[in-house]
């Protein structure tokens, strides 16, 4: 799966598009509120969870002008094994912002955050393309191979301050 660029509405010239390496150049949120009527500057905020993806749109006082979420499943193949289909994310963030731009006027739009779920690993090829299904936070596969009494505790003396 190669990363499509998504395009993204202009905030007075300071966002033309989204790709997974945004050039500093190209982020001008502060720039969008200086020179964006504050009632017209929107927040997209979208949290790529476990169960789902969950997204919501505001505008810079706060409030809440739409939300969006759709579930997607979490395979069990084996005992102890977690995975999910990568590809599943991107169509959900996809279609957020794809809901957000048909119903909403998002020219003042200042900037989407993205957050996602911890400790899951996607293996790709050169392209980008998920090799397997990711691997989530919830497989347990590994656990065997874990030293007794967990490496944490052994490295948190040595790493923690």
């Amino acid at each position: 799966m190669v990363r499509p660029a998504v395009a993204l509405p202009r905030a007075n010239g300071c966002f033309s598009y989204a790709s997974a390496h945004y050039k500093v150049a190209d982020y001008g949120p502060l720039r969008a509120f200086g020179r964006t009527c504050v009632a017209e500057t929107t927040l997209i905020g979208i949290d790529v969870g476990t169960t789902a993806i969950k997204a919501v749109l505001i505008d810079a006082r706060g409030n809440r002008l739409d939300s969006f979420s759709r579930p997607y499943p979490i395979a069990r193949p084996a005992e102890g094994h977690a995975e999910q289909d990568p590809g599943d994310w991107m169509e959900g963030v996809l279609a957020a912002l794809g809901q957000f731009e048909a119903d909403h006027d998002l020219s003042g739009l200042a900037g989407i955050g993205i957050c996602s779920q911890v400790n899951t690993h996607v293996f790709v090829d050169a392209g980008g393309a998920p090799l397997i299904p990711a691997i989530i936070w919830q497989d347990g596969r590994s656990a065997p191979a874990r030293p007794a009494g967990g490496a944490g505790r052994a490295a948190r003396p040595k790493t923690a301050r």
